[in-house]
């Protein structure tokens, strides 16, 4: 299939206040998100004194930076932005950045209190910095990964009851760990991002009897290691690699607090009621859901877990500078997942800069 649309406008705005003080406000249409509308993507005051600076507002977190020479975005991306309205505290001492905050989440345990309990943290280590080169070491740190943009939980409740209470039993970290280093010349982009462990997720449904549902999602991560060259003036040639651990597809829940049989729902992972006997036969799952039920107190409790895709990822680029503000791109990413599968995706790219 091809297709052709507009990959992102941004238009950005910028005010000093005072000394020091200064606004910012960028607005962010992408025609294959936010159903198509121009959206305030950051909106922020940042307020700096000499070595020292701190930003309130709504702003993207130093966490996962997806440093790229593609179009597409790396994976450590997908998984690591993270946007949130935040108060961040920065320490600029030139060859070393230190960076702290804290937000409130969007996701927290079920029927936990709304409140500024999440933090983040950066360290950023600049060896070589220089008109010519530029080489920076970076570990980055949020107390909960399921607040990035990758938005793990949702995806790990669908299916589940509507209106549901979501959450989590325990919050998991997420880390990341990055190496950058650019010159005239070329570039090298290395990127990891993962969870601390498994993340156990938990939705209360919303009919009378209060249905429990839990699923446990693997461990996500994903790595982006990237190569570039600029040895032919005013273009630039790249190639990469991409792992990427246990992205959660979907998972199945039964519907509701039924026990009488009903089990349309998946139920292929393992459930916390007495399976001793194996789960594979429609009775098998009846008698373990109605024994679970009774158990309970009425309330079914479903137990999934999210094993989620591995993939990996190969592409090449080639960009062409025609001018100081402009450049036209054609790249190139074979998409392979655990069932050897293949997919080739062919992109172009006008980009503008005024």
């Amino acid at each position: 299939s091809t297709d052709i649309y507009v990959d992102e406008l941004t238009i950005a705005f910028s005010a000093g206040l005072a000394e020091s003080l200064k606004a910012d406000v960028v607005l962010l249409y992408e025609e294959e998100e936010n159903d198509a509308e121009v959206i305030v993507d950051e909106a922020y005051l940042s307020l700096e004194r000499g070595n020292f600076g701190i930003t309130f507002g709504k702003t993207y977190l130093p966490f996962a930076d997806g440093e790229t020479n593609f179009v597409t975005d790396p994976a450590t991306l997908d998984l690591g932005e993270t946007r949130e309205t935040v108060i961040k505290l920065e320490l600029d001492l030139n060859m070393l950045n230190i960076e702290v905050g804290a937000f409130n989440g969007d996701v927290g345990k079920v029927k936990d209190d709304d409140k500024v309990n999440d933090i983040f943290a950066a360290l950023t280590i600049m060896p070589v910095k220089s008109d010519d080169v530029n080489m920076s070491v970076k570990a980055g740190y949020i107390s909960d990964i399921t607040d990035t943009d990758a938005d793990l939980l949702g995806i790990a409740q669908e299916g589940g009851a509507d209106n549901a209470t979501e959450g989590y039993k325990d919050k998991v970290a997420g880390y990341c760990a990055s190496f950058n280093a650019e010159a005239r010349t070329g570039s090298v982009f290395v990127e990891y991002v993962t969870a601390a462990n498994d993340i156990e997720t938990t939705t209360i449904g919303a009919d009378e009897a209060e249905t429990v549902y839990q699923s446990s999602i693997k461990k996500p991560s994903a790595l982006n290691v990237e190569i570039g060259a600029s040895f032919i003036e005013d273009y630039t040639f790249a190639v990469k690699y991409e792992s990427i651990k246990n992205f959660p597809d979907t998972v199945g829940f039964i519907k509701n607090g039924d026990t009488s049989g009903d089990t349309s729902g998946d139920t292929s992972g393992d459930t916390s009621g007495d399976t001793s006997g194996g789960t594979n036969g429609d009775d098998k799952k009846e008698e373990s859901i109605s024994t679970l039920a009774a158990q309970d107190g009425g309330a079914l409790v479903a137990e999934d877990t999210v094993e989620g895709t591995t993939i990996t990822k190969i592409g090449g680029i080639i960009t062409y500078d025609i001018s100081r503000d402009a450049a036209f791109s054609i790249e190139f990413i074979r998409t392979k997942n655990d069932n050897d599968d293949l997919t080739d995706v062919l992109t172009c790219q006008f980009a503008l800069e005024f």
